[in-house]
């Protein structure tokens, strides 16, 4: 009989199954890395662009604040003019002198006050300035106008604001714009791009000015017709663009983004008043492409101007995080790792697998060897549980002895059967399962209640968590009946017998006792030569027996 075959085998199925594992977890883990990697890239740009966002919102803040603060500063100018009846050039220059402008309020080339002259007062304006000693004093430009204003007071009263003094602004139509604005309103007014008076060709930039209307001390300021009556004058101040903002962004600037301003709603290059880079992008062509824009409108005093801002190089460069590509590294890495691990583990999987049917089919074969020696064996073989002296298996050969069913034999307590006691057949068989013992003698019962002599040779097993005792029964029922027959004979011989081992007395009858006059229990174990009177003889017996057995050899 050939053994059977395990039923659990690799298929073929699972076995392209397992091959193909790998490559799918790779292509998973790989897929997974680049959505990992373009979900940080898009964390990256909105990140990049939050900050460019940021930044833009701080320079357009930076920009309103500061205009804010020339505003006040200018308020206050004219405040001083309208709460006194007439204020002199040296208290002007006191007053602008005390504000520390070129520190304070950078970007500004000074404040001052420019005198509504109407056209009948012309000539007595002249005159009047040229007696405070300016004797060269003029109003520029020349010409024929319905009302003048003139430049008197601006500090400080450097040479390049001297170029500004006696100058009519309101002859030239931006400025007049502005003005007109600021005295119609009476509010504070800007004016757009111009040309400064005080530029001089050298480091020429983009200007503006910033004027707020000085009118009459108590003067009805009600209607427009009522603020033109009562106009005395303007504070002003003139400002130089790229000075202006190297005064609020610092004198660095901001050299990751480019920031570019328009007076006006329209970008144009006739309209731009400040470029940062100096670049123009705008209006040429540029190579490079912005990560980010940024567009916002802002007004100041009637007048709106544009803002744009680009991302440089610099910033893109700084923004551009190294996060991404650490993801797709080391997603990458990974995956190559989980394809490596998971095709080492089926491999390991499919040798484990052909090892395992290798061993099922060594198990099969091994527990077909043990059947055919435990079911088909003559021999009376049993499995018993020591711990509560049951039979767990058993042979058809020890069902056919012990006359009971094979599946009743199989479950019954081994005290249905061996006669001792409880308590010593539990001692014995503590004794078999610490293997104290192999071999035991008892006496058994049959179906039939005869009673026979067994030689029991047995030893512990495992199975799982618990220790089973396998055990061979032999009956030695006539052997003992045989042996008891010989021990009778020799009881009962008229002739002292005695067994010796190694010259040494091991068992003498009743007759050997008689006839010597010693017990069994006191000559057992002695020599031979106790039963010679002289030592003498006793060697020269033995060296006879020597002999004997030396020729016997020879």
């Amino acid at each position: 009989m050939r053994p059977p075959t395990p039923a659990s085998r690799l298929s073929p199925i699972l076995s392209g199954q397992g091959a193909a594992l790998p490559w799918l977890v790779l292509a998973l883990a790989t897929a997974l890395t680049l959505l990992a990697w373009r979900f940080s890239v898009t964390t990256a740009e909105r990140e990049a662009w939050q900050t460019f966002e940021h930044r833009a919102e701080q320079i357009e803040e930076a920009l309103r604040g500061r205009m804010r603060a020339y505003q006040l500063l200018l308020q206050g100018g004219a405040a001083l003019f309208m709460a006194s009846r007439e204020v002199s050039r040296e208290e002007w220059r006191t007053y602008v002198g005390s504000l520390n402008i070129a520190i304070h309020y950078p970007g500004i080339l000074g404040m001052g006050y420019a005198r509504h002259i109407p056209a009948p007062r012309r000539d007595a304006h002249v005159r009047e300035l040229r007696a405070e000693g300016f004797r060269d004093y003029t109003l520029w430009p020349a010409g024929e106008r319905d009302e003048y204003s003139a430049i008197v007071y601006l500090e400080p009263f450097n040479a390049r604001n001297q170029r500004a003094f006696g100058y009519d602004m309101s002859s030239e139509p931006v400025r007049r714009a502005a003005m007109s604005r600021a005295r119609d309103s009476g509010l504070p007014s800007l004016s757009g791009k111009v040309r400064l008076v005080q530029e001089d060709g050298a480091d020429e930039q983009h200007g503006f000015l910033f004027y707020v209307p000085v009118y009459r001390p108590g003067a009805t300021l009600d209607s427009r017709a009522a603020r033109h009556d009562a106009l005395m004058g303007w504070v002003y101040a003139p400002y130089r663009m790229n000075d202006l903002m190297r005064g609020i962004l610092g004198q660095d600037g901001i050299p990751e983004i480019d920031l570019e301003i328009f007076d006006g709603e329209e970008v144009s290059e006739a309209a731009a008043l400040y470029d940062s880079d100096q670049s123009g992008r705008l209006f040429r062509a540029n190579p490079h492409t912005p990560f980010a824009s940024h567009t916002r409108q802002i007004d100041f005093g009637g007048r709106t101007w544009t803002l744009v801002m680009h991302s440089l190089p610099e910033f893109e460069s700084d923004a551009r995080s190294t996060q991404p590509l650490l993801v797709l590294g080391a997603g990458l890495l990974i995956s190559l790792l989980l394809f490596a691990v998971t095709q080492s583990l089926t491999r390991t999987r499919s040798r484990a697998e052909a090892l395992a049917a290798e061993r099922t089919r060594d198990l099969a074969a091994s527990e077909y060897r043990y059947r055919q020696m435990f079911e088909q064996n003559q021999a009376v073989k049993l499995i018993i549980d020591p711990a509560d002296g049951r039979i767990v298996e058993a042979n058809p050969a020890a069902a056919s002895y012990y006359g009971y069913p094979l599946e009743r034999l199989a479950g019954m307590k081994l005290s249905a059967s061996n006669i001792l006691s409880p308590e010593e057949l539990a001692r014995e068989l503590a004794a078999a399962q610490a293997a104290h013992r192999l071999s035991f003698n008892f006496r058994h019962r049959l179906a039939s209640g005869e009673i026979r002599d067994v030689e029991v040779f047995t030893g512990p097993v495992r199975e799982g968590e618990r220790t089973l005792l396998y055990s061979v029964i032999h009956d030695v029922t006539e052997r003992n009946q045989a042996l008891a027959e010989k021990r009778a004979l020799l009881d009962n011989a008229v002739v002292g017998i005695a067994q010796l081992r190694d010259r040494r007395f091991v068992w003498v009858n009743p007759k050997f006792e008689q006839m010597f006059g010693y017990t069994a229990a006191e000559i057992t174990g002695h020599s031979a030569r106790l039963l010679y009177a002289d030592q003498r003889d006793a060697i020269r017996s033995e060296e006879r027996r020597v002999g004997k057995e030396c020729r016997s050899r020879w």
